[in-house]
């Protein structure tokens, strides 16, 4: 089920979710990786957080094990 979450994920989005979920990277080691600013993860990370959270409600599914994931969902 959580692939089929990510994989609902952009493609920018969904690297950094599954670098974060996944991999365990920081922040600065994903901006690394991906060649993108520290500032953009971040952004990545809360709108991947938000849309994980919908499409798990969306399906009836809850929501709530994404706060024991990566940096907490947040």
């Amino acid at each position: 089920m959580v692939s089929e979450a990510l994989r609902s994920l952009p493609p920018r989005c969904r690297r950094v979710m599954t670098l974060t979920i996944l991999r365990g990277y920081s922040a600065a080691e994903i901006a690394t990786e991906c060649h993108i600013g520290v500032g953009a993860v971040e952004k990545q990370r809360s709108r991947g957080w938000e849309r994980l959270r919908e499409w798990f409600d969306a399906r009836g599914a809850p929501s709530v094990w994404l706060s024991t994931l990566g940096d907490g969902g947040r």
